[in-house]
């Protein structure tokens, strides 16, 4: 006690209280207190080099930092900082930190409302919104107002520890401009209600766990207060008394949460002043290594003047502890660097040319930090560089089989792409009929003779074929077309096209590519308006295809056209009723089809997507395949064709017509209404699916009678 007695005009000063009332006194205090002079007038008293050298450094960080007094309302744990660089003794933290935590009222609030279930109990419902009005009048500085409200509160709850939580502050910090109603035994007895009555929850619960280390701070602050004002009367057993009680007070708030540095720091301050100095330096030992702003606290504050020569002692003892470890890391580092620089690596990472004892200790703690943060990168770079020395070396010995192997599989994948190329356009599926292309330019068809669509037989030199609903065009070598079927709407209308080098067949109309990449469409451009009672047609759009440039490859559906182009974008026109022309963000393709409703794209690296379609068919279950190289859509079916031969199908299978699963050595396909067909490697075909009119009929169409049909192809011209 002797030294507490020797720093007491540190806290009061007895020519000032004559003037002034205490309270008065304080708040002068608080307003006039130079931090960066405390810092001054006890450095003078520490005579380690070390601890000198670091309170300079950290006076130049206050300097710098004067902007963050806002930082006070961030959290607890940054307030407990800024208010120890500030106060040289409790009086100075109480305004700050009280300020701090008004911020969080309402949360913690909330968080003991869903403790206690206060919403299914009408007087606790009455007692919580006492408390809220109370919260508001203490932030505004009413504070007479928010001692009768929480007085009134706790008489129907007396164990509502929210409110003798606020009402103990209420008692320890409640003077301002409109009353005064500080009363530090009033406060004790508050707080200690708090603490006793959170207990229970905070047992068992995290949140409640935190809270009481709060509420046990601020019975600290109050004791350690009243054990100021027990000073300031002569009274050296009651502050001693008060001191130890306050030192309990911050124990328990440690305990309960590790967090709490400030209530071992403060326990720290209560022991010093009670001479025991071995058990300050034990908290100081704490709190210093898990922040550095202790360091300045400890020289700014009166209260360890007394634990000078100790407290530098410390300051060595950590940094020899942090030095040591750290000196094997700068070692281990400048191995690694050295093995790295021998590999022929390199690195961005800096170490000081030395590392000695000398150093101030935060910049050992610094250092430290950057040898840990070091050392795996440039572990890492050594295992990279060797890794990469190795790979090299492996890469070499591979090289050839490795070239020789791509050269083969490159080979093997043009000439099957050839070959596929070629093939596509030899098979076409329609509504209700099948068209076959042979090998030398004629043309054959089986299925529906209902428009005549099946009408080929005299075709010649043709090169590519298409099928619609109830119409065939077929693409001559000249770059003309030529088209049978149904008359209505003029699909088959293409006799006056000229240099076209591609073509399709929609529901009833027509497209066609021209060679500078420009489209020509003939044929219904409306849709049948489902919503009309009699199905009244309306305007579409399906053949609005005039301004389409840079197309390299056309697709018709039921009531929509869509254009590859040669960048790998996607457009489309005329009927979105299901979201077939929702093609604007697709990249990458390659290859396009189209089902009565839906729209397939062919990605470069063999990926699938889909837009519209009935979704009761699965149509969008293409998102797993993979290695296609085509594609083709029906009525409520798609069918992919995979880079081995094989075929993949989703959607409507209730004709059978996805069933592909054991075909082989396919090198084209083609989907229809309800059926698909694939063309094999020998010229022959295969069908599954609806053979009928439709669903409802019984009637054979024929367009899966496919067993006749061979030579379908084109010429292969063999490369010499």
């Amino acid at each position: 006690m002797a030294n507490y007695i020797e720093s007491s005009s540190f806290y009061y000063d007895q020519s000032i209280a004559g003037e002034l009332a205490y309270k008065d006194y304080r708040q002068k205090v608080v307003m006039t207190r130079d931090i960066t002079d405390a810092i001054a007038r006890n450095a003078e008293s520490i005579n380690s080099r070390i601890v000198d050298a670091q309170i300079a450094t950290t006076t130049a960080i206050y300097n710098n930092t004067q902007q963050l007094d806002g930082t006070l309302r961030a959290g607890f744990s940054d307030v407990s900082r800024q208010v120890g660089v500030m106060t040289a003794n409790m009086s100075m933290g109480f305004a700050a930190l009280n300020s701090a935590v008004q911020q969080s009222a309402q949360a913690i609030c909330d968080r003991l409302d869903t403790m206690n279930d206060i919403l299914n109990n009408p007087s606790l419902t009455k007692t919580r919104e006492l408390y809220r009005r109370a919260a508001v009048n203490y932030d505004k500085g009413f504070y007479e107002e928010a001692k009768n409200d929480l007085l009134e509160a706790l008489s129907s709850n007396k164990t509502d520890c929210i409110s003798w939580f606020l009402l103990g502050k209420t008692y320890l910090f409640g003077a301002g401009e409109f009353s005064n109603v500080i009363d530090l035994d009033a406060a004790v007895e508050a707080l200690k209600n708090a603490v006793k009555y959170i207990t229970p929850d905070a047992r068992k619960q995290e949140d409640a766990r935190a809270l009481a280390a709060e509420m046990c701070f601020f019975l600290g602050l109050a004791q350690q207060t009243r054990a100021m004002d027990a000073l300031h009367a002569k009274n050296k057993e009651d502050c001693r008394s008060y001191l130890e009680q306050a030192g309990g007070s911050y124990t328990q708030s440690w305990d309960y949460s590790a967090q709490m540095l400030e209530a071992r720091y403060n326990r720290a301050r209560c022991k010093a002043l009670l001479g025991d100095t071995s058990g300050a330096i034990a908290d100081l030992e704490t709190v210093v290594p898990a922040d550095r702003n202790y360091c300045i606290k400890v020289c700014a504050d009166n209260d360890f003047a007394c634990l000078a020569a100790e407290f530098a002692a410390l300051i060595k003892k950590l940094k020899k502890a942090s030095f040591i470890p750290a000196q094997n890391d700068y070692d281990h580092v400048k191995t690694l660097l050295a093995e790295l620089t021998a590999l022929g690596g390199t690195t961005k990472v800096t170490v000081p040319t030395s590392f000695t004892g000398e150093l101030p200790y935060f910049d050992v703690l610094d250092y430290a930090k950057d040898f840990k943060r070091i050392i795996p990168i440039v572990e890492k770079g050594v295992a990279e560089k060797k890794e990469a020395i190795a790979k090299a070396e492996r890469d070499k010995m591979e090289a050839i089989a490795k070239a020789e192997r791509d050269k083969r599989e490159a080979k093997e994948k043009a000439e099957r792409a050839e070959i596929i190329t070629k093939n596509k356009v030899c098979i076409a599926a329609g509504y209700k009929h099948t068209v076959g292309l042979k090998a030398d330019g004629t043309v054959v068809a089986v299925g529906s003779k209902e428009y005549g669509e099946c009408k080929v037989s005299r075709w010649r030199d043709i090169v590519a074929v298409a099928a619609g609903n109830g119409h065939t065009v077929g693409l001559k070598a000249d770059g003309t077309v030529v088209a049978v079927g149904c008359k209505r709407y003029g699909p088959c209308k293409v006799s006056r096209w000229r240099d076209i080098v591609a073509i399709a067949a929609g529901g009833v109309f027509t497209v066609g590519l021209k060679a500078d990449g420009t489209v020509v469409a003939v044929g219904r451009n409306k849709k049948y308006d489902l919503n009309s009672k009699f199905f009244k047609e309306i305007h579409c759009g399906q053949c609005e295809v005039n301004g389409w440039r840079d197309i390299v490859a056309v697709a018709a559906g039921g009531d929509h056209t869509v254009g590859l182009k040669a960048g790998g974008t996607v457009v489309a026109a005329g009927n979105n009723d299901n979201g077939q022309c929702k093609v604007s963000g697709w990249r990458d393709i390659v290859a396009v089809a189209t089902g009565i409703r839906h729209t397939v794209g062919l990605k470069a690296d063999g990926t699938v997507v889909a837009a519209g379609g009935d979704y009761k068919y699965d149509l969008y279950n293409v998102i797993d395949w993979r290695d296609i190289v085509a594609v083709a859509a029906g009525g409520n079916h798609t069918v992919g064709l995979k880079s081995d031969g094989t075929v993949v199908a989703v959607g409507d299978n209730k004709e059978g017509q996805c069933i592909v699963i054991g075909w082989r050595d396919i090198v084209a396909v083609a989907a229809g209404g309800d059926h698909t067909v694939g063309l094999k490697t020998d010229g022959t075909v295969v069908a599954v699916g609806s053979n009928k009119y439709n669903e409802y009929s019984s009637k054979e169409c024929g367009q899966c009678n496919v067993s006749g049909l061979c030579g379908i192809g084109p010429v292969f011209v063999e490369n010499k």
